[in-house]
């Protein structure tokens, strides 16, 4: 709608702001995915300097990750190189936590638009 000029059709001013209040909403979701993105692959990159990749390879069945036997060693005991990564890990915890409430937020916002929509409009 917002691209072909559809929006104008919403005469009443504050279903035009809701909506695009929404859209804004929903940019800020995607902002955040880009950035969780950029931190997997930093994950992704730090996890082959830190765990054995042949006790990873063991891990993995099906569509299941099964914990290893023992406890295997890291491929490194490198202080800095642990904390870099377990820094990316907290960075990802709070990126997906901050998406968890805003997509909570933006489902509340949607019926809450398709409510007032459906009323203003009368619609069934």
């Amino acid at each position: 709608m917002k691209n072909s000029g559809g929006l104008r059709l919403i005469t009443n001013q504050k279903a035009s702001d809701s909506i695009i209040a929404y859209d804004q909403a929903v940019e800020r979701i995607y902002v955040t995915q880009l950035r969780q993105e950029d931190e997997l692959k930093s994950i992704q990159s730090l996890t082959g300097k830190i765990l054995d990749p042949l006790v990873l390879e063991t891990m993995v069945e099906g569509e299941n990750i099964i914990r290893p036997d023992g406890n295997p060693l890291l491929r490194t005991v490198n202080k800095e190189l642990l904390l870099d990564f377990i820094y990316v890990i907290h960075q990802l915890k709070g990126s997906d936590a901050l998406n968890a409430v805003r997509l909570q937020r933006l489902k509340e916002r949607a019926t809450g638009i398709i409510y007032f929509l459906k009323k203003v409009y009368h619609l069934k």
